[in-house]
């Protein structure tokens, strides 16, 4: 199932909404929508009631929240403001759980390499708490990374035993990496909770950039039909670069993926 990142569509969330479900009316299979915590919901304030009334404006338009975004300046292995973050993303999960979200997406950082050095004992110690945390309310934390260590990643994904804890997978993130697109999913894959769709373009100075689908480097038949492999069924978030027409871009594409997956 798709979902769509309200804030890429309209400046505020009822509006996004009205126009995901538009897009939905026109039989494209997108059933989600991706809230901003911060600049959307103002989680830190936002009361009951408020909460109350997303939900119904979400459930009334036939839509589920597919994912909270907790956009923070540090990632969680950086020490700074760390105990702030911390509790900024477990807020971030009692709100999505109130509006019967599954999971939280935020950035992990790079894991250490030394698994006896404190650095990673203290990354290790707040993912698991924010796990437990989110496992009390019926919400995962997603962790979006570089790709640029996978395994050491994974590994780390895989070592937290207190609730789920999985990855976004992003195409983009991975060539900036220098990696495989397709190779790189198939190992993530156990590990994969959703994947932000978008395409990129490599620029003069061999960086990339991110692309609307089917204009870039990414192989979408192969990437569709890896995701398709997955464990359990993930939200695939269909990224927007346009400022200018998203609704455009969103449907088209929505429509070129549609022959690869099949919808499903």
């Amino acid at each position: 199932m798709f979902s769509l990142a309200t804030r890429q569509l309209a400046p505020d969330v009822r509006q996004g909404l009205d126009i995901v479900a538009t897009i939905k009316a026109e039989g494209l299979m997108v059933g989600g929508v991706q809230l901003e915590l911060r600049k959307e919901l103002d989680f830190d304030v936002v009361s009951e009631t408020g909460l109350r009334q997303l939900n119904l404006l979400i459930k009334d338009r036939g839509l589920k929240v597919a994912a909270g975004v907790l956009a923070t300046r540090y990632s969680l292995v950086e020490p700074e403001k760390i105990d702030q973050r911390v509790d900024a993303v477990k807020r971030g999960m009692e709100v999505l759980g109130k509006l019967r979200a599954s999971q939280l997406i935020c950035r992990l950082g790079k894991v250490p390499a030394e698994k006896d050095g404190r650095p990673y004992e203290k990354l290790f110690e707040i993912v698991t708490d924010i796990a437990a945390w989110g496992n009390r309310l019926g919400v995962s934390l997603c962790l979006s990374t570089s790709f640029q260590e996978l395994d050491r990643t994974l590994e780390f994904v895989d070592s937290i035993k207190s609730g789920p804890v999985t990855i976004d997978f992003d195409p983009l993130s991975v060539l900036k990496a220098g990696r495989d697109v397709n190779e790189t999913l198939r190992t993530a894959l156990p590990f994969l909770g959703h994947a932000t769709l978008q395409d990129a373009i490599r620029e003069r100075e061999g960086d990339y950039q991110s692309a609307p689908i089917g204009e870039g480097e990414v192989e979408w038949l192969m990437l569709t039909a890896v995701l398709q492999g997955a464990p359990t069924p993930v939200w695939k978030t269909i990224w927007v670069t346009s400022e200018d027409d998203p609704l455009k871009e969103v449907i088209t594409g929505l429509q070129r993926l549609k022959p690869f997956l099949g919808f499903v």
